[in-house]
């Protein structure tokens, strides 16, 4: 499902380059494949996310001419992109397009981050996305009903970045309503003191979470760190990069970090009471 929902978004994106390129896609500058030749470039000022000193984006390249041997017109990429210095990029995805707008390749595996010096417009292209990205809100509303989010939470070792969508803000909120606090609790919903106040082991409250959140949103992006400890109850430690590699604990465990920003911007955009 998830492989699908980006191959659409892909689709949309080149479509919009097709029928609406003033509307979305910013030109910013020319460049040359070596395999394919000269080319335009642009980024789809809409999908610029940032995130700390990361900002991800789509970039568009339209050659002069369709290659003859496979007939690649336009390659698009996801790029995440460190803006602090020493600058790095890396491509998360990587689609290549004929003249007619039929895919004839794809890559869904992240590659590793490198020198911004191997890519000629690739400073420029950061530099233009960071433009984009001042000002941008922590969630927007769709039109489609969905909500955009882009959440940053930094607590020490703890960190969690996130971007995405929810699927359905409504039913989130809903699914939350049941899950608060236990009498006697400490904190929030989901402290694994305070399982035992709900008659379950440590760690019901997060795997609770854990569930709702992989349920209702859809992560593009996720950086996660999250230290050694609670193994015993099934909480993971280590660098995470993709949602599928958290089981329902540990993805609890972000959430419940991130629940009062998803709250919040649910209350305001669904018009609910304070």
């Amino acid at each position: 499902m998830k492989k699908r929902v980006i191959c659409l978004l892909v689709l949309c994106l080149f479509m919009l380059y097709n029928t609406a390129l003033a509307a979305t896609w910013e030109y910013f500058g020319r460049g040359n494949s070596i395999v394919f030749g000269d080319y335009s470039a642009y980024i789809e000022k809409d999908s610029v996310l940032k995130n700390g000193e990361n900002v991800i984006f789509w970039e568009l390249q339209v050659f002069d001419n369709a290659d003859a041997d496979i007939g690649v017109k336009n390659d698009v990429f996801k790029i995440e992109a460190v803006a602090s210095k020493p600058r790095q990029y890396r491509v998360v995805e990587y689609y290549s397009y004929d003249a007619n707008g039929i895919e004839v390749f794809r890559s869904l595996k992240p590659q590793d981050f490198g020198p911004v010096d191997v890519h000629p417009l690739i400073n420029k292209a950061i530099d233009l996305a960071m433009t984009f990205a001042q000002g941008r809100q922590n969630t927007v509303m769709e039109k489609n009903g969905t909500l955009r989010f882009q959440y940053e939470y930094k607590a020490g070792s703890y960190v969690r970045i996130v971007n995405g969508t929810v699927k359905d803000p409504q039913g989130l909120w809903q699914a939350l309503l049941p899950l608060q606090p236990p009498l006697g609790a400490r904190g929030g919903y989901g402290l694994i003191g305070d399982d035992g106040l709900l008659g379950q082991k440590p760690g019901f409250g997060l795997r609770q979470l854990g569930s709702i959140a992989r349920r209702y949103l859809l992560f593009d992006s996720i950086y996660v760190v999250q230290p050694a400890g609670f193994g015993d109850i099934g909480i993971q430690g280590g660098v995470f990069t993709t949602v599928d590699a958290l089981n329902d604990t540990t993805l609890g465990w972000v959430f419940f970090d991130l629940r009062p920003n998803f709250e919040a911007d649910l209350k305001k955009h669904l018009n609910l009471a304070p």
